[in-house]
């Protein structure tokens, strides 16, 4: 996913293929096409950070491990917060965080996302 102002956000997850898992009244293109349906959901929730508290009957429960903002989002983000009128506190408090680098790699991604919108309609006059 890329923003107009050169922001971008990648993400990635392995989602196994084993035609052992068909059931028989399933085609091998039926279930090739279901997991690509699974990979197709997942990619666009991930891109958006959209979660819906619904438990997914294809998903595989993994713990996965908490990633904290990169140092580029750290950059990015204190200097994308200096064109609007929020302040650094203001993140933090959002997050129930004392610092910024105890902020997720997701929720950053988020928060920087949602200040170049701020920034566009800002700049818009909407």
């Amino acid at each position: 996913m890329y923003h107009i102002r050169g922001h971008s956000r990648s993400t990635s997850f392995r989602v196994p293929i084993d035609v052992n898992e068909m059931t028989a009244a399933m085609t091998k293109e039926k279930y090739i096409t279901g997991r690509l349906m699974y990979c197709s959901r997942y990619a666009f929730r991930n891109a958006f950070g959209i979660t819906t508290g619904d438990v997914d009957s294809e998903e595989e429960v993994v713990e996965d491990k908490v990633e904290y903002i990169t140092n580029d989002q750290m950059s990015n983000l204190l200097i994308t917060i200096r064109e609007t009128e929020y302040k650094l506190e203001d993140i933090l408090k959002g997050q129930k965080v004392d610092s910024l680098d105890k902020v997720t790699k997701k929720n950053a991604g988020i928060i920087i996302s949602r200040l170049y919108e701020y920034i566009e309609r800002n700049r818009n006059g909407k």
